[in-house]
């Protein structure tokens, strides 16, 4: 949620004249949709999210809210409304048999943010792991880790040649 509602005052009351603006974004598994924008999400686990997460009464009562406030999918209308220099480049890691976030609904996601800035929204799917691949060592969650520090290292050199030619963003 905050890559894509960066500086969005209604999320930082009290800290409406502070940057909140960050310069990437890798969320591994992320739980992205609930509210079925993408068409895959379980009712069942909305509600739960619903109620066991954000403290409401249950799903329906709160459809909206949820969209407006807590639905990665949903924000990214407020991105795009903002123009893609408010997007921050996205490395976004899920396993192909995550059996608690479901990939359909991360591909769904990246699709979409996609379509904002095609050229730094990345995806990588891992064979075969299942949610919480990375909690142990192992050659798959090597491989991760050595792409999001390849990715990182890469957003931060561009940081820093932004920064020796006068551009000031981010």
């Amino acid at each position: 949620m905050m890559a894509l509602t960066q500086n969005v005052t209604t999320f930082q009351p009290g800290f409406e004249k502070v940057s909140t603006s960050i310069s990437a974004c890798v969320p591994y598994y992320p739980v992205v949709d609930v509210t079925d924008n993408s068409g895959y999400s379980v009712y069942a686990f909305r509600n739960w999210f619903a109620r066991s997460i954000c403290g409401l009464e249950s799903y329906g009562a709160a459809e909206k809210w949820l969209k407006e406030n807590a639905c990665p999918i949903s924000a990214i209308p407020i991105a795009k409304s903002r123009g893609s220099g408010h997007v921050p480049p996205f490395l976004v890691l899920q396993g192909g048999n995550d059996n608690i976030v479901n990939k359909n609904t991360v591909r769904h996601f990246v699709k979409v943010l996609g379509e904002l800035d095609k050229d730094a929204i990345f995806y990588m799917e891992m064979p075969r792991a299942h949610h919480a691949f990375d909690g142990l060592s192992s050659p798959r969650s090597n491989v991760a880790n050595w792409a999001v520090a390849e990715f990182l290292n890469g957003v931060h050199a561009r940081w820093v040649e932004n920064r020796l030619n006068g551009v000031a963003k981010n």
